[in-house]
């Protein structure tokens, strides 16, 4: 039986591993939609969430974190950090809340090295360190902020001012402070783009690399041509989302329960059936052992007895005579001359070496101050 029984522990193994095998694949499968919280913004090529999805899932400079309290975080090449709140993938821009005491200087320089570009009207200034500036930047976090690199810089200092009707110039301690640049843009007016602050308390930032508005607008999913695609000018090709992705996951997720429900009823069927046939032979092996005993014992006269009989001779076990470790004994009449004792076996063996050893033990002594066996009940056994 145990050669049977790891048959079907391998054919249950089999079956879930070549379903397994058959419903894997390298593809959108391990690029699903995905997110840090039920409120967060959906993560999707040309971004992708570390940890979570492998890296051609995305474009370099896109990896997404979630932080311990399920925030989606963007880390910059300045290690400035931004917490991404929306991201709209046809306008290509996402809303952010920023770290201000320390911005990424190139999403304010429209150049081809910034992946981000800042949405909204800003200037720069290079100013000279300040306590009185830097306390400004403290406990006024929307107008003024200071960017990278922020530390270990002995020089003057790079400021972002917030050109809106929330931030005023004059209020602004720019004194010794030089303007290096402008930044206008006029993606800030666009009907598509994210309605943004007139201050840095929530940033709009616009990319332009890699392109996926053709594939947005047409409802597809946006991915590279190839992997080793042009780093400075990326192709991209749409995707048909796949409708029946759900249904193929749950009839491959049927296929895999179902074939080890069928193993399962298998090997339980199997140990029934093997338990069934060694009770049914062991039974018959221990009636045949009793059967020759009794065939070689017939030799000392004993009666054979009915457990019918045995009820009529004690009047239903009426009087009880004592009780051992063994069985109790009854008493009985034979005859109305002739009384004897009845003893009742409990908790026999299956085997039925008890009954054994006591017919043959007792049918074997001839003593005056022994009592001598006069029969049998072997109901149950044989």
């Amino acid at each position: 039986m145990l050669p049977t029984m790891s048959f079907l522990f391998w054919l249950l193994l089999i079956f879930v591993d070549v379903d397994v095998v058959h419903g894997g694949g390298v593809g959108l499968e391990d690029c699903t939609e995905t997110r840090c919280s039920s409120d967060g913004p959906a993560i999707q090529f040309p971004f992708r969430l570390k940890g979570r999805q492998p890296a051609h899932c995305g474009y370099r400079g896109f990896d997404l974190s979630c932080t311990k309290n399920n925030e989606t975080l963007l880390e910059m090449p300045s290690s400035s950090k931004l917490f991404v709140t929306e991201i709209n993938y046809t306008s290509q821009q996402i809303k952010a809340d920023p770290e201000l005491d320390c911005l990424d200087r190139d999403i304010f320089y429209h150049s081809s090295s910034s992946t981000f570009k800042y949405v909204g009207n800003a200037s720069l200034f290079s100013c000279p360190p300040s306590t009185v500036r830097d306390q400004y930047i403290t406990d006024n976090l929307r107008c003024l902020a200071r960017l990278s690199p922020c530390h270990g810089n002995p020089g003057n200092h790079i400021y972002a001012y917030a050109v809106g009707p929330r931030c005023s110039i004059d209020r602004i301690p720019l004194v010794s402070c030089t303007k290096v640049h402008d930044c206008k843009d006029a993606l800030a007016y666009a009907d598509d783009a994210l309605a943004y602050a007139d201050d840095f308390s929530r940033m709009a930032l616009h990319w332009s690399i890699p392109s996926c508005q053709h594939c947005e607008e047409k409802g597809k999913l946006c991915r590279l041509k190839n992997e080793f695609t042009n780093q400075t000018d990326p192709q991209t090709k749409g995707l048909d989302v796949p409708k029946a992705k759900g249904h193929k996951l749950g009839a491959r997720t049927i296929k895999i329960l179902g074939s080890s429900t069928v193993s399962i009823i298998l090997i339980v069927t199997g140990t029934i059936i093997y338990y069934v046939y060694s009770s049914v032979k062991r039974e018959e092996e221990n009636q045949l052992r009793i059967k020759r005993f009794l065939d070689d014992y017939r030799a000392l006269k004993p009666s054979r007895y009915s457990y019918a009989d045995i009820k009529r001779i004690t009047e239903q076990f009426k009087e009880k005579l004592g009780q051992g470790a063994y069985g109790t004994v009854f008493k009985g009449n034979l005859s109305s001359e002739l009384l004897v004792a009845v003893k009742i076996l409990n908790n026999s063996n299956e085997k039925g070496e008890d009954f054994i050893n006591e017919v043959g033990t007792m049918g074997q002594i001839h003593h005056v101050n022994v009592v001598r066996l006069v029969g049998y009940c072997a109901d149950g056994f044989i």
